[in-house]
């Protein structure tokens, strides 16, 4: 029998808080999620690309303020993600997706999507980390541009097994 000493015990409280802590962001993320249609939990959609396209990304992004946790986990589609690597990590990472006239109105005004819909009226919308700014390309224009007070792109970009790049439908 080892005798514990109360220290012990906060600093085991304290670790299982810290490891508590992913799970709930996690939950938090797909619950948030889940009235979205065609949205898949973080598990879900994770073990989807990795099995289909042999690669993931994913965006960790946790905003919110002193009280609350706001987390952005988008799961990317390797497909159309674009990143430029140096020797220290990512410098940089972007992924492009369709969305409706309705939907950029509804987040960025309506003078965002003039001329920039297709004929199908969806408007190509991408999205760029680097290690300074996040910002919102709608067409060709920024629509939002912000400081995200990272030192780091917050992307995780892998194979998964021993799949190799493929960077196009062309060439490997």
């Amino acid at each position: 029998w080892i005798p514990l000493s109360d220290q012990d015990e906060k600093k085991r409280k304290a670790l299982s808080k810290t490891e508590a802590f992913p799970y709930g962001v996690f939950a938090l993320r797909d619950s948030n999620v889940s009235t979205v249609p065609g949205s898949l939990s973080l598990h879900d959609a994770l073990c989807w690309f990795a099995t289909i396209r042999g690669w993931i990304a994913v965006l960790c992004y946790l905003g919110g303020d002193k009280n609350s946790v706001k987390p952005y986990i988008p799961v990317w589609d390797p497909l159309n993600t674009f990143w430029l690597a140096g020797s220290d990590g990512l410098l940089w990472a972007a992924h492009h997706r369709w969305a409706s006239c309705e939907e950029i109105k509804e987040l960025y005004g309506p003078k965002v999507v003039q001329g920039a819909e297709d004929k199908t009226g969806r408007v190509l919308l991408s999205e760029v980390w680097d290690k300074e700014e996040h910002g919102i390309i709608i067409g060709s224009a920024y629509a939002a541009r912000t400081k995200h007070g990272l030192e780091h792109v917050p992307v995780l970009i892998m194979p998964c097994g021993s799949t190799p790049l493929i960077q196009s439908e062309f060439s490997a």
